[in-house]
């Protein structure tokens, strides 16, 4: 879903399991409108005047946070369940050898998951909180261990391997979020 703010030139690009959910109700108490389908990407960039921003996340805890979002626990957590998501779900997040690239293609900003706060408030030059919403028991169980211990090595060599490119371009690894997430032109932050 894109939220866009004619006044402020700011169009938004949600993509799950990146605090979407807060953002998007956060931005519509700013005034933002909703455009296209719920995390449908943006085909062109609106224009220079314009600035488009978006999030991404940790891989190997983004898996952790959809294995606890689907509910889906016939499978143990692990290389077979992550193929198996991607299979089931490719209609609704087509993702490759990219997760994050359909929202990212056209970004100005890439903020981060891991201090969506911060980036947010980088954006619109001003303290940010998110608005607590209602994400169900589901969080409460990623809230207390740290995603690496849902990981074997098989598991956690699958994600790098298929993700790898991704994975180096912003600077995440398994141990760690990653670096500070900036222009488009410095998305790294350095």
């Amino acid at each position: 879903m894109a939220l866009i703010s004619h006044e402020k030139g700011l169009v938004y690009l949600a993509h799950p399991k990146t605090a979407s959910k807060a953002t998007r109700q956060l931005l519509i108490d700013f005034g933002f409108e909703r455009r296209d389908g719920h995390h449908d990407p943006l085909l062109e960039h609106p224009g220079p005047s314009w600035t488009v921003f978006t999030a991404i996340r940790n891989h190997w805890d983004a898996w952790v946070s959809w294995f606890y979002y689907t509910g889906e626990r016939g499978l143990p957590f692990g290389v077979e369940w992550i193929e198996r998501h991607l299979f089931r779900y490719r209609q609704y997040w087509p993702i490759d050898e990219e997760m994050w690239g359909l929202h990212t293609r056209f970004a100005d900003r890439i903020m981060r998951f891991e201090h969506i706060e911060r980036d947010l408030a980088e954006v619109f030059r001003r303290p940010i909180e998110l608005p607590r919403v209602n994400i169900g028991v589901r969080r409460v169980a990623t809230e207390r261990k740290h995603y690496s211990e849902f990981y074997d090595e098989a598991t956690r060599e699958f994600v790098a391997a298929r993700w790898k490119d991704e994975i180096k371009r912003y600077g995440y690894s398994y141990s760690q979020g990653g670096n500070n997430a900036g222009s488009k032109e410095n998305p790294y932050g350095r």
